[in-house]
Parts: C-alpha cells; sequence; structure tokens
C-alpha cells in the first residue's frame, strides 16, 4: 500500500514538471502561435491541478491492476491511456472551436502518450519492486 502511495506520488511530481517544461518551451509557443485568439491572460490553477491528480491516480491505479508484471507493458498501458486523455481533448476541441487548428493535434496527442509513459517508468524505477521486472 505505501508503495503505490510513493508510485503515486513519484508519477504525479514527475508528470507535473515535466509537463510544465513541455508548456513553457513547446506548448506555449503552438498554441500562440495557432489559437492566441481564444486564450486567458491568466490561466486557471484549479482545473489544471485536478487534472494532474486525476490522470496520475488512473495512471497508477490501471497500471498496477494489470495482470503483467512486465514494466514495460505497464509503461505501454499508461502510454494509451495518455494518448486516450490528450486525444479526447485535442479533438473534442478541433471539432467544435473552429479556432482550434490541426497542427495542435499530433504533437500534443503525441506528448500526452509519452509523458504518461515516461511517468509510469519513472515512478516504477523509483519504487522497484521484484514483480516489476
Amino acid at each position: 500500500m505505501l508503495k503505490n502511495l510513493y508510485r503515486y506520488l513519484a508519477t504525479l511530481v514527475f508528470f507535473f514538471f515535466i509537463d510544465l517544461v513541455w508548456i513553457q518551451f513547446v506548448a506555449n509557443r503552438l498554441y500562440n502561435e495557432y489559437v492566441s485568439d481564444i486564450l486567458i491572460t491568466n490561466p486557471r490553477a484549479l482545473p489544471a491541478i485536478i487534472f494532474y491528480i486525476l490522470h496520475a491516480l488512473v495512471l497508477v491505479t490501471v497500471t498496477q491492476l494489470s495482470s503483467s508484471n512486465s514494466i514495460w507493458r505497464k509503461t505501454l498501458i499508461a502510454s494509451l491511456i495518455g494518448l486516450t486523455a490528450y486525444a479526447t481533448y485535442n479533438l473534442t476541441n478541433y471539432s467544435i472551436i473552429e479556432s482550434w487548428h490541426q497542427n495542435l493535434l499530433l504533437p500534443d496527442i503525441i506528448w500526452g502518450a509519452v509523458l504518461s509513459g515516461s511517468s509510469i517508468l519513472f515512478a516504477n524505477y523509483i519504487v522497484k519492486e521484484k514483480r516489476d521486472v
């Protein structure tokens, strides 16, 4: 139980800080280039915090429920969860927001998959278990 808490915290912290780097150096440029007309000047922190907490919880819970002991399979599962979450966000926005640009889709969806998988890989590396090999 304690290992799962550590795994969750490691996932959450890694996901959050690496995503901040992505937002600062990549996403801000993309969003400002393509959808600056709909961006707010002061982003709302609470919805972002809720997303980080829930996404990390789902990543850890689903990968720990996996019958597989392989860290690579858990990483793949987390990547698919991230792909689905970020695709849902981007494709929904593209379908209902007139100014949502198609050039935002692929980079952000791929980022969601890579970041989610990397977060679980990192957390399981930090919280090693013999069965996670």
